[in-house]
């Protein structure tokens, strides 16, 4: 009997719950807008029922959530959202309520959104092939997930790459503008998706051009953190800010100025690209999760 997979993206606007096979595709997904856990979490067992009763032999269940999460299975907290942005889910944990609907019927396995976007563009998108990558995903939020020597890097917690540093533009127009409640100069409190709403009162369709250049700027600068702190073989965007047809290339110049030739690197082009699975990196790296756990 062919082996079933289940699969969770949890995002910041909406979770997508789908089914599929081993090679990571998707057989059926559901999508339900992110909310409270009192009212989500009961769709997520109807889903989940319903996938059950459709779908025999199901070997595993592999989640890919928002942050700040434990993500240690040794832990005693291993699945409990910590000190966050989102605060109806500070203190929220995901698998003891997941381990409820399941039991023991098949195994769990746990990391960040951006985690398995990674390890999707690394086994079958922008990454394939290369040892050493990163992936960064702007829009709520911004996260990434890095990929050191073909494993997903882990520390005491994850890497929160949205919350490194950046130097305010000097084209900002809000002076000490930031949407992040810790940080005023973090990557993701000046060019989030929810940050350039909030800085041009505008949808992504109705803003200037140079709302496009301040993202760059601060995009660019992130980059040269990230080159400086892992040193990848590539840099991978995704997210909804990268459907602008110029940021990428935005994005490269500001990185080019802000590295001053300190390193020598591939060409931009294939140094800083987009992602190849886009908005389909999380739940398919999901889904190869479901199977084994990429760290491991």
């Amino acid at each position: 009997m062919k082996a079933h997979y289940l699969a969770i993206e949890a995002g910041g606007t909406k979770w997508l719950i789908a089914i599929g096979t081993t090679e990571g595709k998707v057989l059926e997904e559901i999508e339900i807008k992110t909310s409270s856990p009192d009212v989500l979490m009961p769709q997520v067992n109807r889903i989940i029922s319903e996938f059950e009763s459709k779908y025999k032999n199901i070997k595993g269940l592999g989640i890919g959530t928002f942050g700040p999460i434990d993500i240690n299975p040794s832990s005693p907290t291993y699945g409990l959202y910590l000190n966050s942005t989102k605060t109806a889910w500070t203190g929220f944990n995901v698998v003891d309520y997941i381990k409820k609907i399941i039991g023991s019927r098949y195994p769990i396995y746990l990391d960040t959104d951006v985690n398995t976007a990674v390890y999707a563009e690394y086994s079958l998108g922008a990454g394939k092939g290369k040892a050493n990558i990163c992936y960064v995903t702007v829009g709520t939020g911004i996260g990434g997930g890095v990929i050191m020597n073909g494993k997903i890097l882990k520390g005491r917690l994850h890497p929160e790459i949205g919350h490194m540093n950046v130097t305010t533009s000097i084209l900002e127009p809000q002076e000490h503008f930031s949407v992040c409640n810790f940080h005023e100069n973090c990557a993701e409190g000046k060019a989030s998706g929810v940050a350039m709403a909030k800085r041009w009162n505008a949808s992504p369709d109705e803003m200037p051009s140079l709302a496009w250049k301040i993202e760059a700027e601060y995009l660019g600068q992130l980059a040269m953190n990230i080159t400086a702190a892992y040193s990848p073989d590539c840099i991978i965007f995704g997210g909804g800010v990268m459907q602008n047809n110029s940021i990428l290339s935005l994005i490269r110049e500001a990185f080019k100025v802000h590295v001053n030739e300190y390193w020598s690197l591939p060409p931009l082009d294939s140094y800083i690209v987009k992602s190849k699975l886009e908005n389909r990196a999380g739940l398919i790296g999901a889904l190869l999760l479901a199977k084994q756990e990429p760290s491991s």
